[in-house]
């Protein structure tokens, strides 16, 4: 069966990319090792797949399994949680972002599966020549569920854990590293000459308590092997030195992306997904990702953000577009398979228009802009949510925009289906 309660195990281990070619290996059997082993078309494994395929009738986690990578996976037993682990690529049409699938396999039979998302800053990738190691990465590891929801979520700097974007999942530790998963020779019989085969290895476990967001130095780690649960032991109760979360002054509440600005008044609209605190979280980083938090910041600066947002657990999240989704103060343009990236939970979809009630939007938008911005969705706004309509034959999904004077929603019948709110939890 696909489970989706995924991090209830005392550990996950992702092994998130497959870099170097290794000669075959012996397969694993069933002893307690945490050895990692490369297989290369493995029969259980596509078994296990299959297997999945024919458990789910979610459109997103079906079109994860077709893009998983059956000729190779790494294996490995985890005798604390007495499951068998896979990874394997996703094979993708996007180069900035590097995807794999993680399947744990217990010894009742169960099934968890698991996305893991690298998502490449799309102007440091673009400035390489080549890919200079992860010690140097530049981008955002994500963790998602078979459905695409977010589960855990952080920037990366320059190999180090920049921010976390996801504040209730802060109990998550992560933790990168690379580790030796066999050797390649090269050479004539009797001069062969080996080197030793890196993966690199992402582990995430709980730490019982919310909290603040930690610091991950991926580079850390880097070129040895770690014994397992001995990782980066974080106390998110204590909340050690470095470790703290901006703390603001009274008034004043952090962004979700590092900043304090002023609390807004919470939402009361009668609107079930606007009065959801952790819609109006969502909000907020959606504005403050939008660098238009006051009327002096200069048009050109600015952008649009949004996301899908999603009924999840009882309650509503929003699963940000990710930066295949080109943004400009005017637009967000969607990569060709945007279609692919729906999560199946989806109720509506929240953008932002990143400029206030009058202004002159003619110098960022020429002539898509107005003299006097008005408010409100746009034509494309309109097209793109009768696209997603007609794509889910789901007619009932609302878009909502927000600028820097209110909040709205709209259906298919432009005009007569708005409703606007007061400016609220952002």
């Amino acid at each position: 069966m696909l489970k989706m309660n995924l991090f209830k195990q005392l550990c996950l281990i992702v092994l998130v990319s497959l870099f170097t070619a290794c000669h075959e290996q012996e397969l694993p059997t069933k002893e307690r090792t945490e050895d990692f082993i490369l297989l290369q078309n493995d029969a259980h494994f596509e078994g296990l797949v299959s297997s999945l395929k024919g458990n789910t009738n979610q459109r997103t986690a079906t079109n994860y399994l077709n893009a998983v990578d059956l000729s190779r996976a790494i294996t490995w037993y985890d005798s604390a949680t007495a499951a068998t682990f896979y990874s394997a690529n996703l094979v993708t049409d996007v180069p900035s972002i590097k995807t794999s699938f993680l399947l744990s396999e217990n010894e009742a039979g169960e099934v968890n599966g698991l996305i893991i998302e690298y998502i490449l800053d799309v102007d440091w990738y673009n400035s390489l020549d080549e890919f200079p190691g992860w010690n140097a990465y530049n981008g955002q590891l994500k963790i998602r569920s078979m459905e695409g929801a977010v589960l855990y979520s952080t920037e990366i700097e320059n190999g180090a854990t920049k921010k976390l974007s996801n504040q209730r999942l802060s109990s998550y530790t992560c933790v990168t590293y690379n580790t030796v998963v066999g050797q390649t020779c090269a050479g004539p019989g009797g001069q062969e000459v080996c080197y030793p085969v890196y993966e690199m290895v992402t582990e995430c476990f709980p730490t019982g308590s919310e909290g603040g967001g930690g610091t991950i130095n991926m580079a850390d780690h880097a070129w040895q092997t770690l014994p397992k649960r001995a990782i980066l032991e974080v106390d998110y109760v204590l909340d050690p030195p470095g470790t703290l979360p901006k703390v603001c002054g009274d008034g004043m509440v952090s962004d979700g992306n590092g900043e304090c600005v002023p609390k807004p008044d919470p939402c009361d609209t009668g609107n079930n997904i606007l009065d959801s605190e952790e819609i109006q979280s969502d909000l907020l980083k959606i504005w403050s990702g939008s660098n238009a938090n006051n009327g002096d910041i200069p048009m050109d600066e600015r952008l649009e953000q949004g996301g899908w947002i999603i009924e999840i657990n009882g309650g509503y999240d929003v699963v940000f577009f990710p930066p295949t989704f080109l943004r400009d103060p005017c637009g967000m343009s969607p990569p060709s398979n945007w279609k692919d990236l729906i999560p199946d939970n989806i109720v509506g979809y929240v953008h932002s228009h990143p400029f206030y009630i009058g202004e002159n939007t003619m110098g960022p938008c020429g002539t898509g802009g107005e003299t006097s911005y008005k408010g409100g969705p746009s034509r494309p706004d309109y097209v793109f949510l009768t696209e997603l309509m007609n794509h889910l034959s789901n007619f009932s999904i609302k878009g909502y925009v927000i600028d820097g004077n209110k909040i709205y929603s709209y259906d298919y019948r432009y005009s007569i289906g708005i409703v606007k709110y007061n400016r609220c939890g952002y």
